[in-house]
């Protein structure tokens, strides 16, 4: 069935219950919420935008990669303007058609005809946001550190002995405290270790630690979360140059969901611009280039190399 475009709230009924742990999912905490902003703001700065001159950068950005999709509507009251959107007609494809627009800022309800004095901006093409892609990967990161924060907490851990009666304790734990400053444990053969019966009850911490490890995950997680959002990245395991196949296979799949996120967002603007009568120059969206680590810009046309991260 096919996906109607969702309003304001049927965006934030779905965002709350995305959130919610399972026995096959991770869990929402104030970690996956720390890297939630990380990850967003990953998805951000591969784009950047011109806006009409009443709309806010920061808001615009928030609610158009959190949620999907933005209206932008004219007012006599403030100009073009960009708010959430009610959808009250689809036309024969399916798509918003008329819509409604609240704020308290505004006299009364705005209502709009796209393509009349209404424009909807959408990333994808069920109107969807980034949010389920970044709650996954967020959640995945959360884990991970959770895994490290116990490795390190147990790696504090001390042993634990059994001794037969209490001066046998005694005497061990005296040994124990000479041993741990590095002194030479002594005994008499009487009294030696078969005496003492020593014997740790847990493990060895150090075989158990896999903190490292993990952090490698970590790295591959990230680089799996940029490619999905049109980053460019590399294989961690690599330490050279990748070669030009490489590369190549790697920038085809980095382009695969931004380029679709890009014509999407390209067609709204276009669509603005010819009702606000505004440049190219004025309003508009494009991928954002990065300096190159020798410095100038990096040109994803003609670069034929990713350097690790």
């Amino acid at each position: 069935m096919y996906n109607v475009p969702m309003g304001y709230m049927a965006q934030s009924f779905t965002s709350f219950f995305n959130m919610q742990p399972s026995t096959v999912k991770g869990i929402f905490n104030a970690t996956t919420q720390h890297y939630k902003r990380i990850l967003y703001n990953e998805v951000k700065s591969r784009y950047e935008f011109g806006l009409p001159k009443n709309v806010a950068m920061n808001w615009f950005r928030y609610w158009t990669f959190e949620f999907g999709s933005i209206c932008f509507i004219y007012t006599r009251e403030f100009g073009w303007i960009a708010q959430p959107y009610g959808i009250s007609a689809l036309d024969i494809n399916y798509q918003p058609k008329e819509v409604t627009v609240s704020n308290p800022n505004l006299p009364d309800t705005k209502r709009g005809l796209v393509g009349i004095n209404a424009v909807i901006v959408h990333c994808f093409d069920d109107y969807y946001g980034f949010d389920s892609i970044v709650t996954k990967y967020a959640e995945m990161l959360a884990q991970c550190d959770r895994n490290v924060n116990v490795n390190l907490m147990t790696s504090l851990s001390s042993k634990i002995f059994a001794g037969k009666d209490k001066k046998q304790v005694d005497d061990m734990k005296l040994a124990l405290a000479e041993a741990t400053q590095g002194n030479p444990v002594v005994f008499e053969l009487a009294e030696g270790l078969d005496g003492l019966d020593i014997r740790s009850i847990m493990g060895d911490f150090k075989s158990e630690f896999i903190a490292d490890k993990t952090m490698i995950v970590k790295r591959l997680i990230i680089n799996e979360f940029l490619t999905v959002v049109g980053l460019n990245n590399a294989n961690i395991d690599k330490r050279e140059r990748l070669n030009g196949d490489e590369v190549n296979a790697n920038n085809e799949e980095v382009k695969s969901i931004a380029s679709i996120v890009l014509e999407n967002l390209e067609e709204g603007f276009k669509e603005l611009r010819l009702l606000t009568g505004l440049s190219e120059s004025e309003c508009y969206v494009r991928f954002r280039k990065f300096p190159k680590e020798e410095g100038g810009e990096n040109d994803d046309s003609k670069d034929d190399s990713v350097r690790v991260q």
